[in-house]
């Protein structure tokens, strides 16, 4: 059926667009490659195809239904170039940010020819229009699947057991310890550990703590004996205290450099006995401050997480076999699903969604969000002259096409194959937000296709009054539309580091 379209027929451009629109879409490339060089040029190519593969998706399997497919676009905007071919019109339009296919009778609030009644998406029956719907996101999990593969055979996956110290933050509880850049921690109190995260998960049982650290140096393995582990307040200590934020590094209110003494259970004791107001300081980002809170004050006994201060360097890489890479690429797959619902819990819980206003509100100020009992202090010690007082490392908030885009660039200068593994991330990222089971969403789409498949019943379809949801789905918009926004403008205002 995809070949009934035929390839015969004439290019189509009208007025002026056959002039400004090639010349438009050059000046977006040269504005693209004036900001971020080339890299930023071949990435933002490369998720146009990625976009356009998802529509492609749906475009062959809607032939192959036997749908009717009037419209095949790259971009948005005004016509640069377009040509039919039978009864689809291809085309390319000015502002590169995606793609649409156009099939007909999505919904039975589209008034159609009654000849082309019977090749609308509504007429088709259940599986082949779930087939269209999920076509897209799958060949976004596809092409992610093949990226992986691609990298994890050709460049290899880094091993993350033989990751080193890449740098060490001044002021940090690392710094107060003595290690340096190409160290690595092999245990906390003799507790022996692999990788970077299974660090993190022994810091965070014992933050604040006094403990022996085993470090492998130029070869040989030292230990530095009775040394402080350092903490800072998470999310859920934050919201019980009054000025804070997750992430804030609690310092003592008698030595403004000292990083954390004791652990979070003294700090919190602290806090819970005694009466009257309470100041202590903290370091939030760059800068140091000064809190004032009233006692008694009861805060969680899990408000903690561990901070030692140092990041890693990039492991180095080992090439896996073709099934090696495959199989390494199905658990990546897998993990990016958990991840991102785990992200997306977080996001969207209570103290998720204040924690991102509070970022929107430091972004549109410039500065942290800090109420009347904080007081700003100082740079902390090793601060860059142009220190922002808010973003500028990385923050658990989501990411916009914009930040993904910058991330990706950045990291292609430098490695070919991370920024890969990014753009395989991205995909499935892409695909699976697409799964979600709101209109306007392809998962939207299926749900609704599968909702009217349970109430159909023999000779008698049943179809969904698309005029009673599309309240719902314009309030869904609008939420992208501004979650979208807000997420565009923090990546512009505070990118973040990869």
């Amino acid at each position: 059926d995809f070949a009934a379209t035929g390839w015969g027929g004439q290019e189509q451009a009208q007025g002026p667009s056959r002039v400004l629109g090639p010349l438009s879409l050059a000046a977006v490339l040269v504005v693209l490659w004036y900001f971020g060089g080339i890299a930023m040029v071949v990435v933002v190519l490369a998720l146009i195809l990625s976009i356009v593969l998802h529509e492609l998706g749906h475009f062959l399997t809607a032939k192959w239904a036997g749908m009717k497919v009037t419209e095949f676009f790259v971009g948005f905007g005004p016509r640069i170039w377009s040509m039919s071919r039978g009864e689809t019109e291809y085309g390319v339009k000015v502002i590169p940010a995606g793609a649409y296919v156009r099939i007909v009778g999505m919904h039975n609030l589209e008034e159609v020819d009654l000849a082309d009644e019977g090749r609308t998406y509504r007429s088709k029956p259940y599986p082949k229009r779930l087939m269209v719907i999920l076509a897209g996101p799958l060949m976004n999990i596809l092409l992610g699947f093949l990226l992986f593969v691609v990298v994890f055979a050709a460049f290899g996956p880094r091993d993350p057991g033989l990751w080193s110290v890449k740098s060490v933050t001044p002021g940090s509880a690392a710094q107060a310890a003595g290690l340096r850049p190409g160290d690595r921690v092999l245990a906390i109190d003799y507790q022996r550990f692999s990788t970077f995260s299974e660090m993190r998960n022994v810091l965070d049982k014992r933050a604040g703590q006094q403990a022996d650290i085993t470090v492998l140096r130029d070869g040989k393995t030292i230990t530095l004996a009775e040394k402080p582990l350092g903490w800072r307040v998470n999310a859920t200590g934050a919201a019980a205290i009054s000025g804070m934020k997750a992430n804030d590094a609690i310092l003592d209110p008698a030595n403004e450099n000292a990083v954390r003494p004791g652990t979070y259970a003294d700090f919190a004791d602290e806090l819970a006995r005694g009466s009257g107001p309470y100041k202590f300081k903290f370091q939030r980002g760059y800068y140091i401050y000064e809190n004032t809170v009233d006692r008694p004050l009861k805060v969680p006994a899990d408000g903690a997480s561990g901070f030692f201060g140092i990041s890693q360097d990039d492991p180095p890489r080992v090439r896996d076999s073709i099934p090696g890479a495959v199989s390494r690429a199905l658990s990546s797959i897998g993990s990016v699903v958990t991840d991102s619902g785990k992200g997306l819990a977080r996001l969207f819980s209570f103290s998720g969604l204040q924690q991102y206003a509070g970022t929107v509100a430091d972004g549109v100020s410039g500065t942290p969000s800090v109420g009347s009992n904080v007081v700003e202090l100082r740079k902390a010690d090793g601060a860059p002259e142009d220190a922002p007082r808010s973003g500028g490392q990385a923050q658990d908030r989501p990411i916009s096409i914009i930040g993904a885009i910058k991330a990706t660039s950045d990291v292609a200068r430098t490695d070919v194959g991370d920024a890969l593994l990014m753009l395989a991330v991205i995909n499935l990222s892409l695909g699976l937000l697409n799964l979600l089971p709101f209109l306007p969403l392809d998962g939207g789409h299926a749900a609704v296709a599968t909702y009217e498949a349970i109430r159909s019943r023999r000779g008698r379809p049943y179809r969904v009054d698309m005029a009673k949801l599309m309240p719902v789905t314009y309030a869904f918009l609008a939420f992208l539309l501004l979650f979208g926004l807000s997420a565009m403008f923090l990546d512009i205002r505070s990118p973040v580091v990869p």
